[in-house]
């Protein structure tokens, strides 16, 4: 049984539905958007890793070629549980790439032996209040040495800009692409301001001379409209979270978004929600919100998909939201797609992203 067209499917592994908890986390970033929300630190147990196995038990029997990412918004490689979760997903057979988020903190030598790393490729965030760049690009080099793929990110705060250029060319001399994220503050102010919003000139101008592709700032840092655009997100990309539910990204049901109800949730990516960004930082009524759209929001769950009983689109159809709110989905929309084919060895197209030259 193949659930897409053309027998690739992009799975997103996420945590938690409604952003109130997330895996526990050794960093504690003073611009991290989780932080600044007060969304709580758990750790994962057996209940976690049992139902991670039974949903990727039966993904494993579709004939579809699985690219994946785990991102449970903490470090999953200091909690147990969630170790043993990515890493059963990484040996899942028609798993074709898995990717990881890490802050790149823990010794890779405590964990290669557990996965398949020829098909790894880790998104290393390098956060330079919590770890050194030697320490940071020896971790980087034990991975690329065990023959695993290695990006590098770092968040575009003001206060790192005189130090990007140090940073890169140490990377770049060890082989390491770094791509630049924009700051995203929403929910929180950082120093008083809101991001990417408050860049000044001086600094979009940085940014645009360190990756230079038009798309990337329209939706990235000017935060342009993506509402009505046709989108692969809910056709061969889907967010899979801990208990089954799938969504086509974020908050959108898989589906037609005009034969759905749209959740309350869904009502802070219109235009409108976008000027109660501030109401929606107190954390609970953010709370509030998820247990509201526990109750009414009808998610479907993965194993709808698989028995048939809802299938995804064959088509791009319209992006649900007013703005991505996402370094990389944006890639999806069709009109990114076509201009920019994605490699066969990446879930998203990092590529476009990381810094050539100065």
């Amino acid at each position: 049984m193949k659930l897409t067209k053309n027998g690739i499917l992009r799975i997103y592994q996420r945590s938690f539905t409604d952003n109130a908890y997330r895996v526990k986390c050794n960093f504690n970033c003073s611009y991290c958007i989780s932080n600044n929300m007060k969304v709580k630190q758990i750790s994962f147990n057996k209940y976690h890793f049992q139902q991670t196995k039974l949903i990727w038990d039966n993904l494993s029997k579709l004939d579809d070629q699985i690219l994946a990412q785990v991102n449970f918004h903490g470090e999953f490689l200091v909690d147990k549980w969630g170790r043993k979760c990515a890493f059963y997903i990484n040996k899942i057979p028609n798993v074709k790439v898995f990717e990881i988020l890490t802050n790149n903190s823990v010794s890779p030598k405590t964990y290669l032996n557990e996965m398949d790393i020829k098909k790894s490729v880790f998104l290393c965030s390098f956060h330079p209040d919590s770890i050194t760049l030697e320490k940071y690009i020896n971790h980087c080099i034990q991975i690329k040495e065990a023959g695993g793929t290695v990006f590098s990110g770092l968040v575009f705060r003001p206060q790192i800009i005189k130090n990007i250029r140090k940073i890169h060319l140490l990377l770049k001399k060890n082989h390491i692409p770094l791509i630049l994220q924009p700051f995203h503050t929403f929910g929180f102010k950082y120093y008083g301001k809101q991001y990417p919003q408050d860049y000044t000139e001086k600094e979009r101008q940085l940014l645009k001379k360190y990756i230079n592709y038009e798309e990337y700032h329209h939706y990235a840092v000017d935060l342009q409209k993506t509402i009505g655009l046709d989108c692969y997100a809910g056709v061969d990309s889907i967010q899979l979270f801990l208990d089954g539910t799938v969504r086509r990204c974020f908050t959108g049901n898989i589906g037609s978004p005009s034969k759905k109800k749209v959740g309350i949730k869904n009502l802070i990516n219109t235009k409108f929600g976008l000027k109660i960004n501030d109401f929606l930082r107190n954390n609970i009524i953010r709370n509030l919100i998820a247990k509201i759209e526990m109750r009414y929001h009808n998610d479907t769950s993965i194993f709808d998909l698989l028995s048939g009983r809802v299938r995804l689109a064959e088509k791009p159809y319209p992006c649900h939201t007013y703005s991505c709110f996402s370094n990389t989905l944006f890639m999806h929309l069709n009109e990114f797609r076509k201009k920019y084919p994605f490699p066969e060895y990446l879930i998203d197209n990092y590529e476009l992203l990381t810094i050539k030259d100065f």
